[in-house]
């Protein structure tokens, strides 16, 4: 086998010495006419544009550039896409048994979304008016944008409802220990246990021997607070912890309405779609390349045959 492999190419070699000028015209042929039939086929122009995403709190462990191809990719985006510029109609699928698939194809094929080594996205649309591809990236993101817009703001009321039912729980608590506390108050005159129990020991420690009304009023005090201090002292600690938390809910619960309220841009666009005048489709000389290795292989195909019979001939 090794050894007539030699001539097996000595002998296409001569074949293709044979026959170069015929194969050379036939693959120039070939050549010239899918260059020229690209003159036939209606030009697909691309709109390009690149952006980063913005203001958009993390949902899970993926980067923020792969949850952001996500929105990108949505079925709504897709879905206000193809009811917006009516493709059902343009491309003629109403009728057609499977349009739901063959939308969805059409729109995989002509709409693009890429990322980068940096992490930006590239979103392309491929349109036979360049005006038009320019407009279909443009609506992509601006309906990316306005989808990230309702989600976050759906997120924000969702925290906010959550603040707001620790809000109305602490408020409970609050009454209830200041309810709790005013009780303390009127019964037993407790207002502020560290001051008055230093006071009234102080007072009392000086009117004894006096055996006045005063003393026997000062005595009672100190077996209130004695008594009832340690649950004031609690209840205190405990109104004013309450009052910190009140206070922190209540600001995370302003930030939350703040940030539902305001008007966020959730994309950086680094580059604008621009209207192109450079067709994406057909690329004349790769057609040209195609078909002049494509008439240049069936060239060689077609002499091989004919050489063959040729001997086959000459020998019988």
């Amino acid at each position: 086998m090794n050894s007539e492999a030699p001539f097996e190419q000595e002998g296409l070699l001569r074949l293709l010495q044979r026959w170069r000028i015929h194969l050379a015209l036939v693959a120039l042929a070939g050549g010239l006419i899918s260059f020229g039939a690209t003159f036939f086929i209606t030009p697909i122009y691309k709109s390009v544009g690149v952006l980063y995403p913005s203001n958009i709190a993390p949902y899970s462990e993926e980067s923020l550039s792969e949850q952001f191809m996500q929105m990108l990719k949505s079925g709504q985006v897709e879905d206000s896409l193809l009811e917006r510029f009516q493709w059902e109609k343009r491309y003629q699928l109403s009728a057609h048994p499977q349009k739901k698939s063959r939308l969805h194809m059409l729109y995989e094929e002509r709409i693009l979304v890429e990322r980068t080594e940096y992490e930006a996205v590239v979103v392309s649309a491929l349109d036979e008016d360049p005006a038009m591809a320019r407009q279909l990236v443009e609506f992509v993101i601006n309906q990316t944008d306005r989808l990230i817009g309702r989600l976050q703001r759906q997120k924000l009321k969702e925290v906010m409802e959550m603040h707001a039912i620790s809000l109305q729980q602490i408020k409970v608590q609050v009454d209830s220990v200041d309810s709790a506390l005013n009780r303390y108050r009127s019964s037993y005159g407790i207002l502020d246990y560290e001051s008055q129990v230093k006071e009234i020991t102080r007072q009392y420690y000086k009117s004894l021997g006096s055996g006045s009304v005063a003393q026997r009023e000062l005595r009672q005090a100190l077996e209130n607070l004695t008594r009832h201090g340690a649950a004031v002292q609690f209840l205190s600690a405990r109104a004013k912890g309450l009052g910190k938390t009140y206070g922190m809910q209540e600001s995370e619960y302003f930030k939350a309405l703040r940030d539902h309220e305001r008007s966020f841009s959730y994309t950086n666009i680094l580059t604008q779609p621009q209207l192109s005048d450079k067709r994406a489709f057909p690329v004349r000389w790769v057609f040209a390349l195609a078909g002049f290795a494509a008439a240049l292989f069936i060239g060689i195909l077609v002499v091989a045959f004919i050489d063959r019979s040729r001997k086959v001939n000459a020998n019988g």
